[in-house]
């Protein structure tokens, strides 16, 4: 996974063995010699260390500020320095030696002698990023940058280690920041761009969208917890595509999402997976709900955590993380060759396709399919007919475990029949398909069909089980269709008693609304015997007829 680390935290470095073998002195071969000690310790991934490593490390030693720590934290020295027009920032740059930046000629040479041309392109870009962010979108600008003698924002050319572009250093909490801390920052860029994936010119620009928009995530809306960054990261690759629409770089990372991440929870942040995978949610996010989501969203970060933030603006937006996350999941399954003709992204046939958790083929009478995932995940389970492919897309939309931490995985099994099972289920097609899942209500399915590149419906929209057995595990489930959430839902018996239940749940389930009864709420409270079961919303009523077996 080549990518730049960006962020590099105070106190960043946690190459114990590297520590114990560097003397400690402010040298640029010392920092020269800290960042490569650094670029191997993380996982082995192209020498690049992911910001998840240097994030973990920062909340393990958030108030060491000495040793090799501050060492590395210290603004490099460079021999000249030029503002740009804007006086918005100043980068500092060598006309000689090893940190010398140069312009690349067609070939991707360096060109000798273009120092200040370099310098002069750098500002220009980073002018425009300025603009772009802060101007146009509307996003809050990054406290100033005092500690560089004046108020610009330091940008300090440095030949940097393989696969890194740049990387912006929380370097002093502004002051007030106590609810949640903002940071000034400065940043380090590399000094020519060349033997990277997006070299030259373009390999610039992206790095000034990218990391001048980490300067505004931490400076004006601040960092929360660190174990948030993953959402640092997905926003800032997609910046890159906003300022620079022909830049292709995000899409070396969107295979990481597509063939390693389902089942993984959206908060996960390791090394391997920092979120720049994870851009693709961004996209989601500008094509579904605009462009403007995604600074209302920062601007919700500076007053709650990540998905408190998305849960707060989505709301707004006649959604919810929970929904969102659900329509999220499907429109990832419609990439690759699966995309033409469905609600996708604009892109979504450059994609790759969502691999499978689990591929099993057709065996009657039944088959079952299982998966581990964790809250907030989502996974495809392949069943393999002799005319057709049906996928069933499983979403763990357990926000509320992910808000608080808790991403073990959970179990979710689709159990696949010639016949009715026993704990009940819908016929799609001629084939019975039950969902088994602890707290159902947390949980979407939706099961599509390859050949008709779509969502299966149930052929029939009735209650299930039937009959329903009180002295078994299975939940009465009703559909309601076009309802909005019901108010209220009785039994009604033939002889005209009502029987109103306390206890429901609301859910979606292949793109229909139905409720959930769960049987442990009505034990005792109905006899054997056929019932009509009353939804009522308003003057609108929606009733089944249901056989009740105590």
């Amino acid at each position: 996974m080549n990518r730049w680390a960006c962020l590099l935290f105070a106190g960043a470095v946690a190459c114990a063995s590297a520590t114990a073998q560097i003397p400690l002195h402010g040298t640029e071969e010392l920092r020269s010699m800290v960042r490569s000690a650094i670029s191997a310790s993380a996982d082995g991934s192209n020498g690049k260390c992911g910001t998840a490593f240097r994030m973990a490390w920062r909340s393990e030693h958030h108030s060491a500020r000495s040793g090799v720590g501050g060492v590395w934290d210290d603004r490099p020295v460079r021999q000249v320095s030029r503002l740009s027009p804007s006086g918005w920032f100043r980068v500092h740059y060598d006309t000689a030696g090893f940190h010398e930046p140069a312009l690349l000629d067609g070939s991707g040479a360096r060109i000798l002698g273009t120092s200040h041309a370099f310098a002069d392109s750098a500002l220009n870009v980073f002018d425009g990023a300025w603009h772009a962010i802060i101007n146009v979108l509307g996003y809050d600008a990054p406290p100033a940058d005092t500690a560089g003698g004046d108020a610009a924002y330091d940008i300090y050319v440095s030949e940097l280690p393989a696969d890194w572009f740049g990387q912006t250093v929380l370097e002093s909490l502004v002051p007030g920041s106590s609810v949640v801390e903002r940071w000034r920052t400065f940043m380090e860029i590399d000094n020519d761009f060349s033997g990277l994936r997006t070299r030259g010119m373009t390999g610039l620009r992206i790095t000034a969208a990218h990391e001048f928009f980490h300067a505004v995530q931490v400076g004006a809306y601040g960092v929360w917890d660190d174990a948030d960054f993953y959402f640092y990261e997905l926003s800032s690759v997609w910046m890159e595509t906003v300022l620079e629409p022909a830049s292709e770089d995000y899409l070396f990372d969107l295979p990481d999402y597509f063939t390693s991440f389902p089942g993984r929870s959206f908060t996960t942040v390791t090394s391997v997976f920092p979120g720049y995978e994870r851009s693709i949610f961004a996209f989601f996010l500008e094509e579904r709900f605009g462009r403007d989501a995604m600074r209302m969203v920062w601007r919700s970060i500076g007053e709650g955590r990540v998905l408190f933030a998305l849960d707060h603006v989505l709301t707004g937006l006649g959604s919810s993380l929970r929904d969102a996350y659900r329509e999220f999941a499907l429109w990832n399954h419609r990439t690759s060759d699966r995309a033409a003709g469905t609600t996708t992204y604009r892109n979504g046939a450059r994609f790759p396709r969502m691999s499978t958790a689990v591929t099993s083929a057709w065996i009657p009478p039944s088959v079952r399919l299982s998966s581990m995932l964790e809250p907030l995940s989502h996974a495809t389970l392949d069943l393999r007919l002799p005319d057709d492919t049906v996928s069933a897309i499983l979403v763990n939309a357990d926000v509320a475990s992910s808000l608080h931490g808790t991403s073990g995985p959970r179990s979710a099994s689709v159990q696949v029949a010639t016949a009715l099972p026993a704990r009940g289920g819908q016929r799609i097609g001629e084939l019975w398909f039950s969902f088994e899942v602890e707290s159902p209500d947390l949980w979407f399915s939706e099961v599509l069909s390859a050949v008709k590149r779509g969502s299966l419906a149930p052929n029939e929209q009735r209650p299930w089980p039937s009959p329903w057995v009180l002295a078994s595990e299975a939940d009465l489930v009703l559909p309601f269709g076009g309802m909005q959430s019901p108010e209220a839902v009785s039994f009604v018996s033939a002889g005209g008693g009502v029987t109103p239940v306390e206890r429901w749940t609301f859910e979606t389930q292949r793109a229909t609304k139905v409720a959930r009864i769960p049987v442990a709420a009505m034990r005792g409270r109905l006899a054997t015997g056929v019932y009509i079961v009353v939804l009522r919303q308003g003057t609108e009523h929606t009733t089944w007829k249901v056989a009740v077996i105590r």
